[in-house]
């Protein structure tokens, strides 16, 4: 399954470049969001190896008698978080999930969840800048990189997707400046305990071994932490306001990089392979009811409240696995669909390539034709028709896509298909195949080192940051 941030991405993308294609789309567009800082960013992505440290500063003090016509939307520990700085983090937070918010509830609910994981931030990178850490610009760049590769983008679409949405890529690079400053601030805490002797990792890796009888998970998280009782009923409703972004069609890991205060988060929440028991009990009753692709409702368990998903399942080591491959041709009697990307007859290349590849992403990102037509409706200019309701079935299509089709399975697509009204796909919507049970392939005894590791850090971290929040000093404005 694709990540739906590729899929968000891309669809931003292929908007940005259609209004461009627009001249006047392209004067509404710059009237509405802000131009992205192109000599900060060009400066800050092409900056010297170790000449720049991108880790914010403590801040403006709100003591400071020149920072007080500022808008401030909190204040922690003496340095403040400015309107502006919560302007873009939600912004960004838009650009990435898709999250908006349409009334002035959800602003106001919106507005405190992201103030909240700012407040966090600020304490990390205060704590960061106390051990004197520093994030160089080539660090940033790397795990920019990785955004840019897992969204199939380039450095300047990226900066034109979040200018677009009234986003500097600063702003990005900030965010991701603060995971990796938090992650050594971890690493430098507990650096005796992070480390790992043979020993564990024998134990672990014999533990590993002996539970390959077990079912297995590949899960993800979204973590808020709880410090006192006077925090529940706030982090609660928190994490029920993300739950149901969740269940509206936020993408996980995006929403995971932006709220959840694991270390996971830098990953999109992924937390690896565990195998049945291994969680927490009430952690493990829900995750054995999901199916691939569910999330959990937020459930209260050790340090704070937790939202899982599942991404695969893998049955016991040697489950013996049946698979279907009796043949299913596609006929008249198919019921088909198609999505039409419209784009013109001579669409610049740009424009093009963009197209082809969001259909590419919209074909990888559906189960059924009820989710897609569901998808597409939410995209604006691009179109969904049910085939057979206008009367047409595979022996009416173009000789072109038949031969696409052809070889298909049921509840598949053909690929993307370019002729004068734009970019097409034509979709089978029968049902798909019953996908065979995935079985748990036994890991190494470096990626059980590698997975017990993370184990480690991510608990370490919880309690360290929540000592931070209990010794910090918050106002809200």
């Amino acid at each position: 399954m694709l990540k739906k941030t590729s899929l968000i991405l891309a669809l931003c993308g292929l908007a940005v470049l259609a209004a461009s294609a627009s001249p006047a789309a392209e004067n509404v567009a710059s009237r509405t969001a802000p131009k992205p800082d192109t000599t900060t960013t060009a400066s800050v992505t092409n900056a010297p190896k170790g000449q720049k440290n991108e880790l914010p500063g403590n801040g403006p003090s709100a003591d400071d008698p020149k920072n007080r016509t500022l808008g401030i939307a909190a204040v922690v520990n003496d340095s403040i978080i400015t309107d502006y700085e919560l302007r873009q983090r939600t912004a960004l937070m838009g650009a990435t999930t898709g999250v908006r918010a349409d009334n002035d509830e959800q602003r106001k609910a919106l507005r405190a969840q992201v103030l909240r994981q700012l407040e966090t931030e600020k304490m990390e990178v205060l704590e960061a800048n106390r051990k004197n850490i520093t994030i160089s610009s080539e660090d940033v760049d790397k795990a920019v990189q990785n955004i840019l590769q897992e969204n199939n983008l380039t450095i300047d679409k990226l900066t034109e997707v979040l200018g677009h949405n009234g986003v500097h890529l600063t702003t990005l690079r900030s965010q991701i400046a603060t995971q990796l400053a938090w992650q050594r601030a971890v690493e430098d805490e507990f650096s005796d305990q992070v480390r790992l002797k043979p020993s564990e990792i024998d134990q672990e890796f014999a533990r590993v071994k002996a539970g390959a009888a077990k079912v297995h998970y590949q899960v993800a998280e979204i973590f808020l932490g709880v410090d006192n009782p006077e925090q529940e009923e706030k982090i609660k409703a928190n994490a029920d306001q993300i739950h149901d972004q969740l269940q509206k069609g936020a993408p996980f890991n995006s929403l995971a990089r932006q709220v959840s205060q694991s270390p996971s988060a830098a990953q999109g929440g992924d937390l690896g392979m565990v195998e049945d028991g291994q969680l927490a009990p009430e952690l493990n009753t829900a995750l054995g009811t999901l199916k691939v692709g569910d999330i959990t409702k937020p459930l209260r368990s050790v340090g704070g409240y937790y939202i899982l998903f599942l991404r695969r399942r893998f049955e016991p080591a040697g489950t013996k696995v049946q698979v279907d491959t009796t043949p299913k041709p596609v006929t008249n009697a198919t019921p088909l669909a198609q999505v039409l990307i419209p784009i013109g007859p001579k669409p610049p290349k740009a424009l093009l390539d963009q197209a082809v590849s969001a259909a590419t992403q919209i074909s990888e990102h559906y189960e059924t034709c009820a989710d897609l037509q569901q998808l597409v409706s939410k995209t604006k200019g691009i179109r969904y028709f049910d085939l057979p309701s206008i009367g047409l079935h595979y022996n009416d299509l173009d000789p072109q896509i038949q031969e696409a089709l052809k070889n298909s399975e049921p509840g598949g697509s053909t690929v993307p298909l370019v002729n004068g009204n734009g970019v097409n796909l034509v979709v089978r919507c029968d049902a798909r195949r019953k996908k065979p049970p995935e079985v748990w392939p036994m890991p190494t005894r470096d990626e059980v080192e590698s997975q017990l590791l993370q184990e480690r850090i991510s608990t370490l971290a919880r309690g360290y940051l929540a000592r931070l929040r209990r010794g910090a000093d918050v106002q809200d404005r």
